[in-house]
């Protein structure tokens, strides 16, 4: 109950008691496993906010501008004609099966899960992109490109 309730009540045992071998070699033990714990600690603290980062930009304005592509440049292609018609600042929103989804959001979930090779994920999301904007040369494109990767990964 000590170590829980009074801060470094462990120190201060190990320093009355470092004459014991068996105090020492446990002291030591605790030291190594520190560095451990903490490196630990930093892998998941990056790989959740690697995993809710992207996620952030719905919440804050400003926080999703783009950032390079993991795909091919020609996955980029200019905007298609039923882009250019809407303005960038309002969102695109489709109905797929009775609920509504965002075209920009759709399309950069889509990307990600290409990108950690979540091909059936990204094939969802790309649907979703295409049938909330329709006839988007981008959302088709990434359609056919993942519906190739998937083909591909099945082959192997």
């Amino acid at each position: 109950m000590l170590y829980l309730l009074v801060p470094f009540a462990g120190l201060f045992f190990y320093i009355k008691n470092w004459s014991n071998p068996k105090i020492r070699k446990t002291f030591f033990m605790q030291l190594v496993v520190v560095p451990m714990y903490l490196f630990a600690g930093f892998q998941f603290v990056s790989n959740l906010a690697s995993s809710v980062g992207p996620m952030l930009g719905m919440f804050m304005p400003g926080a999703s501008e783009q950032s390079p592509s993991p795909f091919p440049s020609d996955f980029n292609a200019g905007a298609s004609p039923s882009q250019e018609q809407s303005p960038a600042s309002e969102p695109s929103f489709g109905t797929v099966g009775g609920q509504q989804y965002d075209f920009n959001q759709s399309m950069q979930l889509g990307k990600l899960a290409y990108a950690k090779g979540d091909y059936q994920t990204a094939l969802i999301n790309f649907n979703r992109a295409a049938q909330a904007n329709p006839g988007d040369a981008e959302a088709l494109k990434g359609v056919e490109d993942t519906k190739k990767a998937i083909a591909q990964s099945n082959s192997k």
